[in-house]
């Protein structure tokens, strides 16, 4: 009897789950990209990140080099006349801590929209036992202060903030203490998030969603990433099913996780390299080097980027779009759905346990 009512129960349930999906999906929406082509020049992007690694090879947040690099990164960011700030926090890395580390931003205020802020972001820490940390997040660093010298020079509708954080390494500390203490942080509309450009001839660029215990990349943002990535290369994003997995863990390790976490709208372009076992026995050792990148990967990754922050700041409105929600297929189901299918999801089990009752019948007071 038991198994029959269970049995029952659980066709019903899917029999109004494939009803849900296919009554109350909706299509994803359609990204507008940006028409202007790339201004962002690789070979200085390589020699941003070159001058950075080879002159502050040893950037873990107990070396005196962590300390210098943010430094001359406040002083790059000041010579391109933007406005320039940082903030001060203390970490732990293991049993040392580590005071005084800073987080360096600069400010390119927009003309039409100034009170809406852009931030691209990614860290320049690396861990202790790294040298030069050309890959993971050299490169990026590079990337985004060629971006900055290109949109300081040009009228742009809204304010972009181009942040460099520290600590990213032992907890995104810098991350979290800047979504803590920014000033703006009311205004920011969208957040890019760049980490680990990586070694080699790539395979792909890969789009991430993830935030840190709960938030993920609105569909939106989602959409307008992949589709930047995908006008440079071969292009990836999580699936149906590790999207699944991704929403139950909800562990990310780069800085996005803590914007996701707030709930500002972020995403998270990385690439992939074609000799994946030879990048993994590079990566995060004193062989992340800079002559192990290429500039045809700069071209890529950089594009991607601009084309990204280009689309952002050319759009009417930047909408502020639900976190929760389940693509597939180029569809997608809203949060109330997938609320309303995971309660389903217990039904059969309610179903047995009130056919026991009803058959175990009242129990007698006292007995």
């Amino acid at each position: 009897m038991r198994a029959k009512v269970f049995l029952i129960t659980l066709a019903a349930v899917a029999a109004l789950s494939s009803v849900a999906v296919l009554w109350l999906s909706r299509p994803a929406p359609e990204p507008v990209l940006s028409a202007v082509p790339p201004r962002m020049n690789p070979e200085q992007a390589f020699a941003n990140t070159r001058a950075l690694c080879e002159s502050f090879p040893r950037r873990s947040i107990v070396h005196p080099d962590n300390r210098r690099a943010a430094d001359w990164l406040l002083e790059q960011l000041a010579s391109l006349g933007l406005e320039t700030g940082t903030q001060e926090f203390s970490s732990w890395a293991g049993e040392t801590l580590a005071e005084n580390l800073l987080n360096v931003y600069g400010i390119s205020r927009g003309a039409e929209f100034p009170n809406e802020i852009i931030v691209i972001t990614t860290h320049f820490d690396i861990p202790a036992f790294v040298y030069q940390g050309a890959a993971d997040a050299g490169a990026d660093v590079g990337i985004i202060l060629e971006l900055a010298r290109v949109f300081a020079r040009e009228r742009h509708a809204r304010t972009i903030v181009f942040l460099f954080t520290n600590n990213e390494e032992y907890g995104m500390q810098g991350a979290r203490t800047f979504v803590r203490e920014f000033g703006g942080m009311g205004q920011v509309a969208a957040v890019l998030s760049m980490d680990y450009m990586n070694m080699g001839e790539i395979d792909y660029t890969l789009v991430r969603f993830m935030g840190l215990h709960k938030g993920y990349t609105p569909l939106w943002l989602r959409e307008l990433a992949v589709a930047a990535a995908a006008m440079e290369g071969p292009t990836r994003s999580t699936g149906p099913f590790m999207e699944w997995v991704d929403r139950a863990v909800t562990i990310a390790s780069t800085d996005t996780g803590m914007f996701l976490r707030a709930g500002y709208p972020a995403v998270n372009i990385t690439t992939r390299a074609k000799d994946i076992t030879w990048q993994r026995a590079i990566y995060h050792s004193e062989a992340d080097t800079v002559e192990k990148l290429e500039l045809k990967t700069f071209r890529i990754y950089g594009h991607t980027a601009e084309r990204i922050l280009r689309s952002l700041d050319e759009m009417p409105a930047l909408p502020d779009g639900e976190m929760t929600y389940f693509k597939y297929n180029g569809r997608y189901l809203p949060g109330w759905v997938i609320t309303l299918l995971q309660l389903l999801l217990f039904a059969p089990f309610l179903a047995v346990l009130a056919a026991d009752y009803r058959r175990a019948g009242p129990v007698a007071a006292g007995s």
